[in-house]
């Protein structure tokens, strides 16, 4: 089957198409059929050798991507949630890249059934960002209904879900963003659209109870006059910064915290069943550019790098 792989850290011509061994579907295991990839910033950080920490253990050809939605093609013998020929859409845990292909093997937690009435573009842009947004504002940020939230960075694949997660939560909406961003961060849930430029919301003394850095680029020190007393700084970028921040707030009173994302098959399902418009609540994928075929990775993964796509970057595989 083909595959995009790396050989070595650098640019995204690095990026290459190539025939690689098909994968073996273990008991616990499900092969998909790969009809559609997201991208996301955490490929390009990867490609560029900023998570060798993470990453110490694989050896070139390296693999690439984490969403993906297809068909099942295979399940093992102690698989009973799914069967062949079902939709599922998911993301492949931690590190373990290798979304970007004809084909993979998904295990327990990290897929779930894509609704009727969901396509595969829509689908596998969800996993990594809607359930970074999920858990960032639900469970480190204990968000709840009548709350106030910033959401620093609101024009990204995880910012425009954020908002509309927060919309459903039931909380108050202040979102950071270019100008031309407004309209659209309004529609989709924003109650006050503000520009980050000079980062006037920081200003903004006590205004927040969870304050989401998409970015990681404001850090806690900054942010912690904008919260409220109990208010929580979440980032979804790891580094020693947010790591020192944590342990200096584990006490109580104002918490800073990192959302590191774990795949789940009951989140999925939740947010299928938004995309689905399920309950009355909706989530909608905003989509910057949609391509075709694995080679248009390097375009995709440049793309992401500007840092000014307007939501989700995807591939169509087959």
């Amino acid at each position: 089957m083909r595959a995009v792989v790396y050989e070595r850290f650098g640019p995204p011509g690095v990026l290459e198409v190539r025939d690689v061994p098909a994968p073996r579907c273990g008991p616990a295991d499900v092969r998909v059929r790969v009809r559609a990839v997201a991208i996301n910033p955490k490929d390009a950080l990867e490609r560029k050798g900023r998570v060798r920490w993470a990453t110490f253990h694989r050896r070139p050809p390296y693999r690439v991507g984490y969403d993906f939605a297809g068909e099942v093609a295979e399940v093992g013998r102690d698989v009973r949630d799914v069967a062949v020929g079902d939709r599922v859409f998911g993301m492949r845990q931690g590190f373990r890249a290798g979304a970007a292909a004809e084909e993979l093997t998904a295990r327990n937690g990290e897929y779930a059934r894509i609704p009727d009435g969901v396509g595969y573009e829509d689908a596998c842009a969800v996993p990594l960002a809607g359930q970074t947004a999920l858990q960032g504002l639900r469970d480190v940020g204990r968000l709840r209904s009548g709350q106030r939230v910033c959401i620093h960075g609101a024009s990204g694949g995880v910012g425009l879900l954020a908002v509309q997660i927060a919309r459903i939560l039931g909380a108050v909406i202040t979102t950071t963003s270019g100008l031309a961003s407004f309209d659209l961060l309004r529609e989709l849930g924003s109650d006050d659209a503000v520009t980050y430029e000079g980062h006037p919301v920081l200003r903004r003394a006590g205004a927040f109870d969870v304050f989401l850095d998409v970015h990681g680029n404001v850090g806690y020190r900054r942010a912690r006059e904008a919260l409220a007393p109990g208010g929580t700084y979440v980032s979804t970028i790891p580094g020693r910064p947010i790591l020192v921040d944590t342990l200096r707030t584990l006490a109580g009173g104002q918490r800073a915290r990192l959302v590191l994302v774990r795949s789940n098959a009951v989140d999925l399902a939740l947010l299928g069943g938004w995309l689905a418009g399920a309950e009355g609540s909706s989530l909608r994928v905003v989509k910057d550019l949609v391509l075709d075929g694995l080679e248009s990775m390097a375009a995709a993964q440049g793309r992401i790098e500007t840092r000014h796509a307007h939501g989700k970057i995807v591939l169509r595989v087959a």
